[in-house]
């Protein structure tokens, strides 16, 4: 029939799953020990297994809505920093000098370009190495000049999905599409990106 919408209304998958009564728990191990509330070992191991490999909401789009505009995301004792670049898209970095590894940003705010406040080495938007105040390096200028295009911030994957930007530290991370896998379908009706 022309015209009929083949897209699921919100909540249909809700509705037409199974009632919890009727799901067989029998296979899953439904026992959790009360360990991983209190060792340091177990939340050591989540953090590396988990939280440094896996894609995690960072903040909301419109947070850093224009060019320039930037914010910090905190994960444990790391840092890192969600920009909006001038073609539109978010990337993130790793919130650390390549000098001296200073933290070179704090909360939130906008601006053309990155200073850090310790020895005054600038970044792009895009994480390129723009100037060096006063580099501690004993070879020929030239050498330097060449490695700058090396010392650029560290980017870590980054994306937005439904209004939210997503972040994932591993370096070998899959494309943010293929670990929500079936729910980017499911959460598409809900139009959560033209949500405030």
């Amino acid at each position: 029939m022309a015209g009929t919408s083949t897209q699921a209304r919100p909540g249909e998958v809700v509705d037409k799953g199974p009632y919890i009564r009727e799901i067989d728990f029998a296979p899953f191990r439904m026992r959790v020990t009360t360990d991983r509330y209190h060792s340091r070992d177990y939340a050591e191991a989540e953090r590396e297994n988990m939280w440094m490999r896996v894609w995690q909401v960072a903040g909301r789009a419109d947070e850093v809505a224009e060019a320039g505009d930037w914010m910090e995301y905190k994960l444990f004792d790391q840092s890192y920093v969600l920009v909006r670049q001038k073609d539109g898209s978010v990337r993130a970095f790793v919130n650390a000098c390549r000098h001296r590894g200073n933290a070179f940003c704090e909360g939130k705010g906008s601006s053309a370009r990155f200073t850090c406040p310790y020895h005054n080495w600038s970044y792009g938007l895009d994480g390129k190495c723009l100037s060096v105040a006063k580099p501690d390096y004993d070879g020929p200028v030239e050498d330097f000049v060449g490695a700058k295009d090396e010392l650029g911030l560290v980017r870590v994957s980054a994306e937005c999905f439904a209004g939210f930007v997503f972040i994932n530290p591993d370096p070998d991370a899959a494309p943010l599409a293929e670990f929500l896998g079936e729910v980017a379908d499911q959460l598409a009706v809900y139009k959560l990106d033209e949500m405030v």
